[in-house]
C-alpha cells in the first residue's frame, strides 16, 4: 500500500505510514488483509481516497458485527472497482446504516447487498442506507420480499431500481 501510494504522493505515503500503528491497532487481526487490500486498490485507482479511508475506515468498522467486517470490506472493494461510485462515502454510509440495525441481521443484509452489487454497484449504497428505515416498518421476511421486488425493478430499469432502493418510488413505499 505505502509503496504504491509513494509512486503517487510521497507525502501522503509518509502520512499513512505514520498513522498505520494507530489505524491497525483498531482493525481486528482477521480484518487486516481485507483492510489492506481495499487500501491498495484505492492507492492504485483513486489515491486521494486513501487518506480519508485510513482516517475513518477502522473507526466505522466497529459499527459492524465482528464476523461481517471482512465481508463488508470485500463488498467495498467490489464497489470500488465500479465506475462513478465513491467508495469512502459507501464505507461511511454503509457502516453507519448497518450500525443502526440488529447485528444479527448484518449477514443477511450483506448477502442482499452482494446480490445487488452484481447488478448495480450504485444501488448497494442506496439499499444499505435505506435498510434501517425499511426494517423499522417491516420484519426480515418482508424485507426479503421488498428486496426481491426492488431487484426485479432494477434489472428491468436501472433508474427505477435506484429510486426504489432510495425509497423515492411509490412502489418502494407500498412494498
Amino acid at each position: 500500500l505505502v509503496d504504491t501510494l509513494s509512486q503517487k504522493s510521497f507525502d501522503l505515503a509518509n502520512e499513512c505510514l505514520e498513522a498505520s500503528e494507530e489505524v491497525f491497532s483498531r482493525v481486528e487481526r482477521p480484518d487486516r488483509k481485507s483492510f489492506l487490500s481495499l487500501g491498495e486498490l484505492l492507492a492504485r485507482s483513486n489515491w486521494r481516497d486513501v487518506k480519508p479511508y485510513m482516517e475513518n475506515g477502522a473507526r466505522v468498522l466497529t459499527r459492524l458485527d465482528k464476523s461481517q467486517r471482512s465481508r463488508f470490506l470485500m463488498l467495498a472493494e467490489e464497489i470500488a472497482r465500479a465506475p462513478g461510485v465513491n467508495v469512502v462515502s459507501f464505507l461511511m454510509d454503509g457502516a453507519t446504516a448497518l450500525g443502526e440495525i440488529d447485528p444479527a441481521s448484518h449477514a443477511r443484509t450483506l448477502g442482499m447487498a452482494e446480490r445487488l452489487a452484481a447488478c448495480s454497484a450504485g444501488a448497494v449504497g442506496d439499499f444499505l442506507r435505506s435498510a434501517p428505515q425499511v426494517l423499522n416498518r417491516i420484519n426480515e421476511e418482508q424485507l426479503d420480499r421488498w428486496f426481491e421486488q426492488g431487484l426485479g425493478i432494477l434489472q428491468e430499469n436501472e433508474d427505477g431500481g435506484l429510486a426504489f432502493f432510495r425509497l423515492e418510488s411509490s412502489r418502494a413505499e407500498r412494498a
